[in-house]
């Protein structure tokens, strides 16, 4: 969630507010199915731990009275931009991003929890005649998730509501040109979201489906009121086990795919044409799965296919504590 999923403008430094919006949902993915399935009767249904997944924000929710405190470290390079036609154009010069980010959820029983995550950015732009570079705070968000109580028996999947608040934390105007655009760290609008989560056990996959809705409010950039279009957010994913001959039982792997639609920006009343944003990532990662209680994820991403989009590939680590 990444910046995360409550920024979708790629204006100003678009590849730290693109990267973002994925480490943002990778941060609920990761952490919400870092869920314990201890030995158990035969007759109990199959329930793996695993690390989670990149974007997909998956239905199990951090155990009741349980904290996950998470941290994930993303660096991204922007190899060049989608046009409004999906051309894919190199870019001149570098651009680069280094995020941190400290995702927090806590099980406020067995059915709900819920949290926030903070970011902090590094970002760097440099051209055949300048360079430039800052760092600050990237946006953040508010959550909460309601797993729906069905039972877990056969194949009927884990279902989860979930309501997050997005929180304008990261410079989003009045921008320094000396910068190059590396001080825009957020939209500077507060945006609110609503989505369902689904997960499902197909021994020995593990599916999940999440599908999400946004809509940011009005928000002054360079005083000029602007709002970004409404976003529907989508992701598909699984993960497996990969059959190491080495410390057995303890590796797998994840695949995802996930994409992005959204409305035109609108300035004033008026919308901007042609800044409708498409967009379609590939990601995918190995797990190490050290305990029920600790497990790491480390992969890869690459935008390739958007529309007035940049194109970007990102590299990934995360630790997934609960504690």
């Amino acid at each position: 969630m990444n910046g995360n999923p409550l920024s979708h403008q790629a204006l100003r430094f678009p590849l730290q507010r693109t990267a973002l919006r994925r480490v943002a949902a990778l941060a609920c993915a990761v952490s919400s199915v870092a869920v314990t399935a201890r030995a158990a009767p035969e007759e109990e249904p199959w329930r793996p731990t695993t690390s989670g997944t990149f974007v997909t924000l998956t239905a199990p929710l951090t155990p009741a009275h349980r904290l996950t405190l998470q941290p994930l470290l993303f660096v991204s390079f922007q190899r060049g931009a989608f046009d409004s036609r999906s051309h894919e154009a190199p870019l001149d010069g570098g651009a680069q991003s280094l995020s941190f980010i400290l995702f927090t959820e806590y099980g406020f029983g067995e059915h709900i929890a819920g949290g926030v995550q903070l970011s902090l950015l590094h970002n760097r732009r440099t051209l055949p005649e300048a360079s430039a570079s800052t760092t600050g705070l990237g946006d953040g968000f508010l959550f909460a998730r309601y797993a729906l109580p069905i039972p877990r028996k056969g194949l009927l999947p884990e279902l989860t509501l979930s309501v997050l608040v997005g929180l304008p934390m990261g410079r989003g105007d009045c921008l320094n040109p000396s910068k190059l655009g590396t001080d825009s760290m957020g939209s500077a609008a507060w945006e609110g979201m609503a989505g369902i989560n689904v997960t499902e056990y197909l021994r020995p996959v593990v599916v999940h489906l999440d599908l999400l809705f946004s809509y940011a409010f009005e928000a002054a950039l360079d005083r000029v009121p602007t709002r970004p279009g409404p976003a529907f957010l989508w992701a598909a994913s699984a993960e497996l086990p990969l059959p190491l001959p080495f410390w057995p039982h303890r590796w797998g792997l994840m695949v995802e795919l996930s994409g992005r639609l959204q409305g035109d920006t609108r300035v004033g009343d008026e919308p901007l044409p042609d800044t409708q944003v498409r967009e379609l990532t590939l990601g995918s990662g190995v797990e190490v799965i050290f305990s029920d209680e600790l497990q790491v994820l480390i992969g890869y991403q690459r935008t390739f296919w958007g529309t007035n989009i940049p194109a970007v590939d990102a590299i990934g680590v995360t630790l997934v504590p609960t504690l």
